[in-house]
Protein backbone atom coordinates (compact mmCIF):
# COMPACT_ATOMS: atom_id res chain seq x y z
CA UNK A 1 0.00 0.00 0.00
CA UNK A 2 2.76 2.48 0.84
CA UNK A 3 4.63 1.90 -2.41
CA UNK A 4 1.89 0.94 -4.88
CA UNK A 5 -1.26 2.85 -4.00
CA UNK A 6 -2.75 2.48 -7.48
CA UNK A 7 -2.28 -1.29 -7.40
CA UNK A 8 -3.93 -1.51 -3.98
CA UNK A 9 -6.86 0.55 -5.28
CA UNK A 10 -7.16 -1.64 -8.38
CA UNK A 11 -7.27 -4.73 -6.16
CA UNK A 12 -10.13 -3.24 -4.19
CA UNK A 13 -8.28 -2.36 -1.00
CA UNK A 14 -9.71 0.52 1.05
CA UNK A 15 -6.79 2.84 0.24
CA UNK A 16 -7.96 5.91 2.18
CA UNK A 17 -8.72 3.93 5.33
CA UNK A 18 -5.39 2.10 5.11
CA UNK A 19 -3.50 5.35 4.55
CA UNK A 20 -5.16 6.96 7.57
CA UNK A 21 -4.43 3.88 9.67
CA UNK A 22 -0.77 3.92 8.60
CA UNK A 23 -0.39 7.63 9.39
CA UNK A 24 -2.03 7.19 12.79
CA UNK A 25 0.15 4.18 13.55
CA UNK A 26 3.29 6.11 12.60
CA UNK A 27 2.21 9.13 14.67
CA UNK A 28 1.58 6.87 17.66
CA UNK A 29 4.98 5.19 17.27
CA UNK A 30 6.78 8.54 17.05
CA UNK A 31 4.86 9.97 20.02
CA UNK A 32 5.65 6.95 22.18
CA UNK A 33 9.28 6.89 21.10
CA UNK A 34 9.68 10.60 21.87
CA UNK A 35 8.70 9.93 25.46
CA UNK A 36 11.11 7.02 25.70
CA UNK A 37 14.27 8.22 23.92
CA UNK A 38 13.74 11.89 23.19
CA UNK A 39 12.85 14.16 20.31
CA UNK A 40 16.43 14.62 19.08
CA UNK A 41 17.06 10.92 18.63
CA UNK A 42 13.70 10.23 16.98
CA UNK A 43 14.01 13.14 14.56
CA UNK A 44 17.59 12.25 13.69
CA UNK A 45 16.81 8.56 13.20
CA UNK A 46 13.87 9.37 10.94
CA UNK A 47 15.83 11.76 8.72
CA UNK A 48 19.55 10.93 8.66
CA UNK A 49 19.47 7.23 7.63
CA UNK A 50 16.87 7.97 4.94
CA UNK A 51 18.96 10.86 3.60
CA UNK A 52 22.04 8.64 3.43
CA UNK A 53 20.11 5.79 1.80
CA UNK A 54 18.59 8.11 -0.80
CA UNK A 55 22.02 8.83 -2.27
CA UNK A 56 22.69 5.10 -2.72
CA UNK A 57 19.29 4.00 -4.02
CA UNK A 58 17.52 3.89 -7.33
CA UNK A 59 14.16 2.58 -6.06
CA UNK A 60 11.99 3.33 -3.01
CA UNK A 61 12.21 -0.30 -1.89
CA UNK A 62 16.00 -0.25 -1.91
CA UNK A 63 15.99 3.10 -0.09
CA UNK A 64 13.75 1.71 2.67
CA UNK A 65 15.98 -1.33 3.16
CA UNK A 66 19.19 0.72 3.16
CA UNK A 67 17.68 3.29 5.54
CA UNK A 68 16.71 0.54 7.97
CA UNK A 69 20.19 -0.98 7.76
CA UNK A 70 21.84 2.44 8.19
CA UNK A 71 19.65 3.10 11.24
CA UNK A 72 20.53 -0.25 12.78
CA UNK A 73 24.23 0.33 12.11
CA UNK A 74 24.08 3.82 13.63
CA UNK A 75 22.33 2.55 16.77
CA UNK A 76 24.69 -0.39 17.20
CA UNK A 77 27.86 1.64 16.66
CA UNK A 78 26.46 4.54 18.70
CA UNK A 79 25.76 2.29 21.67
CA UNK A 80 29.23 0.71 21.42
CA UNK A 81 30.94 4.11 21.25
CA UNK A 82 28.75 5.41 24.06
CA UNK A 83 29.66 2.46 26.26
CA UNK A 84 33.40 2.72 25.54
CA UNK A 85 33.58 6.52 25.82
CA UNK A 86 31.11 6.75 28.73
CA UNK A 87 28.91 9.30 26.94
CA UNK A 88 25.15 9.70 26.69
CA UNK A 89 23.69 7.12 24.31
CA UNK A 90 21.20 9.35 22.42
CA UNK A 91 23.59 12.08 21.27
CA UNK A 92 26.28 9.50 20.49
CA UNK A 93 23.89 7.60 18.22
CA UNK A 94 23.02 10.86 16.44
CA UNK A 95 26.71 11.69 15.95
CA UNK A 96 27.39 8.22 14.52
CA UNK A 97 24.38 8.54 12.17
CA UNK A 98 25.66 11.95 11.08
CA UNK A 99 29.13 10.50 10.48
CA UNK A 100 27.58 7.73 8.37
CA UNK A 101 25.68 10.33 6.34
CA UNK A 102 28.86 12.39 5.85
CA UNK A 103 30.77 9.31 4.66
CA UNK A 104 28.06 8.57 2.08
CA UNK A 105 27.92 12.25 1.08
CA UNK A 106 31.70 12.34 0.68
CA UNK A 107 31.63 9.16 -1.38
CA UNK A 108 29.04 10.66 -3.71
CA UNK A 109 30.98 13.92 -3.95
CA UNK A 110 34.17 12.05 -4.90
CA UNK A 111 32.26 9.96 -7.42
CA UNK A 112 30.80 13.10 -9.06
CA UNK A 113 34.25 14.69 -9.30
CA UNK A 114 35.73 11.61 -11.00
CA UNK A 115 32.80 11.04 -13.33
CA UNK A 116 31.28 14.43 -14.32
CA UNK A 117 28.59 12.86 -16.55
Amino acid sequence: MTLHEELAFAEGAPVLALRLFLVMLMALAVAMAMKIVGILLITAMLIIPAAAARMLSSTPERMAILAALAGMLAVTLGLLVSFRADTAAGPTIVVVALALFLVVQGREWLRSRRDPS
